[in-house]
């Protein structure tokens, strides 16, 4: 017998894997079937590049799940009730295991060499909790930029005063120009 792979399901089946991945605190693989996802062909319908999934719908569609996978599915129904994109769980996964720029990253989809900010500004209509996410994967990896700043400079037996996050001005005037322009929700 052979074995056809069809990437809906293929994407279903990774869904699934993710979810029972966290449950279980297997934060690697978690983010290794979140890469594997978003690099599949998209032949599903798509909102603004990402192809969407909801809970609620089933994420398998398969009525002969087993029960450990039912319970994670129904654990992550109750925890999200509105659609989440497969860019999104991606930098979820990356979050999850401190990986905070390439979260930032896979979340706009374009890195930024040498700008103000490592990773591009989400579009204003992105959905909140994408925003959020970018936010703070790029305050959490300008901390982690900042103690290591401070950690080699004890090593050197130097002393930092002024010692601050590297971008966090930066996602200040970003997120006080979205406020203004009414592009921020929640």
């Amino acid at each position: 017998m052979t074995a056809v792979l069809d990437s809906k399901r293929s994407a279903n089946e990774l869904r699934r894997a993710i979810a029972v991945l966290r449950q279980h605190c297997l934060k690697q693989s978690s983010a290794f079937c979140a890469e594997q996802l978003v690099g599949l062909t998209k032949d599903d319908v798509s909102i603004n590049g990402a192809t969407l999934y909801s809970l609620s719908q089933g994420a398998g569609g398969n009525d002969s799940m087993e029960v450990d996978e039912t319970v994670a599915l129904a654990t992550l129904k109750m925890l999200e009730s509105e659609p989440v994109s497969d860019t999104f769980l991606l930098a979820q996964s990356f979050f999850e295991i401190g990986e905070y720029i390439r979260s930032a990253v896979a979340m706009s989809g374009e890195e930024k060499d040498g700008g103000a900010l490592p990773a591009s500004i989400p579009n204003d209509d992105a959905p909140s909790r994408e925003l959020f996410l970018w936010s703070y994967a790029l305050f959490l990896a300008g901390q982690k930029r900042k103690e290591e700043a401070i950690a080699e400079a004890g090593r050197q037996g130097n002393t930092i005063t002024n010692c601050i996050n590297p971008w966090l001005e930066e996602l200040r005037k970003v997120l006080e120009e979205k406020k203004k322009r009414k592009a921020l929700t929640g």
